[in-house]
């Protein structure tokens, strides 16, 4: 018998938050921060005007905030979606088969014309509008057609991604190039990026963001409230968001820089905890997911023995346990 020492590395993580649960900040105008559903375990989320959605882990949708035409009651009830997309009152929800559910608003047909084909890989809500990428990368548009939003979408195909601001659109190309179209009062598809290797997209009211494969942020647009000069510099980020004039970044240790207007705290409001998985920006709100514990084996070499032992999340803490290990003979 020997002694060997276990070292127990406790992850980062939110305290006082269960796994899978959301956090919210900024207007609460219709509850859309505080009516913050409280079951835990979703994936992902999409931020409207005044209300959001979540899609927990089996597929089902949940929503909250600013009911008035919709937007909330009449979310789709089954199971089986895998992304959602939120404008200024309407939603669209991708199934997993590639149709696509939308609901709420329908003045100017954001929601009868939705596509009722299969086969879509992405979609993304304008204020009063939607996109949907196709099997093939092409780009299917519908809705108002303020400043050629959906008149002037791209016809041709290869595009891996696609997002929307107010009343202008992005698509990212495979070679990580950026196509831009709609609205352009405030150069929000003028002063696009022309270089490549972005890998995520945001839209703003009126600006855009694009993540750059190493991780640094690129902003661009009207900049009333320092949304576009106000971007942060350096490497490392993994996610973007964007609110009406507000945005966020997650860093890849779940810590999220936020910036922009910040009248309603949407901005000096933002968990400044590590360990978030997920951000999401709504017009004058921000919400952000906590992770899932993760299981990983580590191994450490002590005392000239190889020691497995469990990066289990729990505390901010690293605790050195003493294990007692017996040996018997082969």
């Amino acid at each position: 018998m020997r002694w060997l020492y276990l070292l127990i590395v406790l992850a980062l993580i939110p305290s006082q938050a269960k796994a899978g649960s959301i956090i919210a900040w900024g207007l609460d105008s219709a509850g859309q921060v505080s009516n913050v559903p409280g079951e835990a375990r979703f994936k992902t989320i999409a931020a409207g005007l005044f209300n959001a959605y979540a899609l927990c882990d089996r597929g089902y949708l949940t929503a909250w905030g600013w009911d008035t035409l919709g937007q909330v009651r009449n979310r789709p009830s089954q199971s089986g979606f895998t992304s959602v997309s939120a404008g200024a009152l309407h939603a669209l929800a991708l199934q997993n088969n590639g149709s696509i559910v939308a609901w709420g608003d329908n003045y100017f047909q954001q929601v009868s014309s939705t596509p009722t084909d299969t086969g879509f890989q992405a979609i993304a809500a304008g204020s009063y509008h939607g996109f949907a990428l196709d099997a093939l990368g092409a780009i299917r548009a519908w809705g108002y057609d303020l400043g050629g939003v959906v008149t002037d979408a791209p016809t041709d195909n290869g595009y891996t991604a696609i997002a929307s601001g107010a009343y202008h659109g992005y698509a990212l190309r495979s070679d990580g190039s950026i196509a831009a179209w709609g609205y352009d009062f405030y150069h929000q598809v003028g002063h696009t990026p022309t270089d490549g290797g972005y890998v995520a997209l945001a839209g703003g009211a009126h600006h855009g963001l694009a993540l750059r494969g190493d991780g640094s942020v690129a902003a661009w647009g009207w900049d009333a409230f320092g949304q576009v000069s106000q971007a942060p510099t350096g490497t490392g980020f993994v996610a973007i968001a964007s609110g009406y004039y507000h945005a966020y970044a997650l860093r890849s240790d779940g810590t999220i820089v936020a910036w922009g207007d910040d009248r309603y705290g949407q901005v000096s409001l933002t968990p400044t905890k590590s360990g978030f998985s997920k951000i999401s920006a709504g017009g004058y709100q921000g919400y952000a997911i906590v992770p899932e514990p993760s299981s990983m084996m580590i191994a450490i070499l002590l005392l000239g023995q190889p020691v497995v032992g469990r990066l289990i999340p729990r505390r901010r803490r690293v605790i050195a346990r003493r294990s007692r290990v017996n040996r018997q003979a082969p």
